[in-house]
């Protein structure tokens, strides 16, 4: 059966008010950036200085073994205005622990706070919902529309099948906005759009800020409520489920191996928010590894993209990437489903 492969990039949780690029540079930089006049912090999270301590006294770090962490989060935060990403920040110190420690507790704290301020937060009802109509005009749901279209409870499950996603954002919007809409759309129990979700083909190549809620859990440390406020006991299990670029998914686990297949079987592939990142693109589709390269159709958005560098992404995914076609349009996420509303249909 023909499949759509959704790529998701950070630009597709833009939609969601979740922070990208800048604004997430930003947000760590006040989480990281910390201060201390006559032993009282003036500036910085308290509890990622927590996590810090915490971690510290677990490794029995004392005197400047321990200092080496806040001096690893100040330089995290000097030098935000000038990386690319805290991503690529991470990958350039690739080896020191504090670095890599200090960076992964900033990312889950900061995706953790912007979850509970999003338009995926929970409505403030006693019942655990959303408000769907906070995120009528974003992607999901178009996305979900075009799932619904002459679809029943009986038949969803087959539906789901025709599409997989490969996100590469630490945060969980897909999974917990498919949670509330699959139990509302077609009313069913907790338990039964929980199993949706779980039939969904997702991978995360980096990690996520932790599971959800949604079912049983091997590892309970490393589940947390969508937006829930983690203490440090928490926010340090989270922390490792945080991956950077140089320690992405093994290319040879069964997961890694099972994306590749995904990529390079999809009848159709579209890039949301995403930015072509040759070293993201390698560990997507695992070309130079295992030979599997994707091919049909490529649609995908370049919001803000320059022309020159457009040009230069769809000679890419030809030539390099072994498209057939491609589709790249000047637009968001949401609007990307309008102007392809007939072809991205489901049969």
């Amino acid at each position: 059966m023909p499949k759509t492969l959704f790529v998701v990039g950070a630009g597709a949780s833009a939609e969601f008010d979740l922070p990208v690029g800048d604004a997430l540079k930003t947000r760590i930089r006040e989480l990281l950036g910390y201060r201390f006049e006559h032993w009282e912090r003036v500036a910085g999270d308290d509890c990622i200085l927590n996590a810090i301590k915490l971690w510290s006294t677990r490794n029995r770090l004392t005197g400047p073994e321990a200092d080496a962490y806040i001096a690893a989060s100040r330089s995290i935060a000097e030098s935000m205005p000038v990386a690319i990403s805290i991503d690529n920040y991470l990958h350039s110190h690739n080896g020191d622990k504090a670095i890599e420690l200090c960076g992964k507790l900033a990312i889950v704290r900061a995706i953790l706070l912007a979850e509970s301020s999003s338009k995926l937060r929970y409505d403030g009802s006693l019942a655990k919902k959303i408000d769907l109509g906070r995120v009528e005009n974003t992607w999901l749901a178009a996305l979900m529309r075009f799932i619904g279209e002459n679809c029943s409870r009986e038949t969803i499950k087959k539906r789901l099948t025709q599409l997989a996603f490969v996100v590469f954002n630490y945060d969980r919007c897909i999974e917990h906005f498919f949670f509330h809409a699959f139990r509302t759309y077609f009313r069913m129990r907790d338990d039964e759009a929980a199993e949706l979700v779980k039939s969904l083909e997702i991978y995360h190549p980096y990690g996520t800020v932790g599971g959800l809620p949604l079912a049983r859990h091997d590892d309970a440390e490393s589940v947390i409520e969508f937006g829930r406020d983690p203490d440090e006991t928490k926010l340090l299990a989270l922390a490792k489920g945080i991956k950077t670029f140089t320690e992405g998914m093994d290319p040879a686990s069964p997961t890694s191996i099972a994306m590749h297949k995904c990529v390079a079987s999809a009848s159709r592939t579209v890039f949301l928010g995403f930015a072509f990142h040759p070293l993201n693109m390698e560990l997507m589709c695992g070309a130079s590894r295992t030979g599997l390269l994707p091919s049909g159709q490529a649609y995908g958005t370049v919001y803000k993209t320059s022309h020159s560098d457009v040009k230069n992404i769809e000679t890419y995914l030809r030539n390099t990437m072994g498209f057939d076609e491609v589709f790249l349009e000047h637009s968001t996420s949401v609007e990307l489903f309008h102007e392809y509303s007939r072809t991205l249909r489901f049969d």
